[in-house]
């Protein structure tokens, strides 16, 4: 019998300061906390289907590129509250039917926002 894999169950996402993180991640997008186990270090965010796990470490080392995109229906507004909260997002970039801006997390990770008609 073969396995079904049916969807990414949750993004686990290195964070250096687990507390900052919930606050940032919760504060900006207005992202609920779906669960926390503070004491092994991880935070649940419930983002739609797939949620974002911040995992405590004590070091991260930023990628160069984007460690995932957040899909939005209105990439003005977005960029909007980005720059509202102090997230310090890049210019719109638009390429055809895309949209896309990225800007950082507290711990320097590269992050994305885009939109194309579905």
């Amino acid at each position: 019998m073969s396995a079904s894999f049916t969807r990414i169950d949750t993004v686990f996402l290195p964070v250096t300061d687990l507390d900052r993180s919930i606050q940032w991640y919760t504060g900006t997008f207005g992202f609920p906390i779906r669960w926390t186990h503070t004491e092994g270090g991880y935070a649940c965010l419930d983002i739609g289907e797939t949620p974002l796990t911040l995992v405590r470490t004590d070091a991260v080392t930023p990628e160069a590129h984007m460690r995932f995109n957040f899909f939005v229906t209105d990439p003005d507004a977005a960029h909007r509250q980005l720059t509202e909260r102090g997230a310090g997002p890049s210019a719109i970039h638009h390429d055809g039917n895309l949209q896309w801006f990225d800007f950082t997390d507290p711990d320097g990770h590269k992050l994305g926002v885009c939109h194309f008609s579905e």
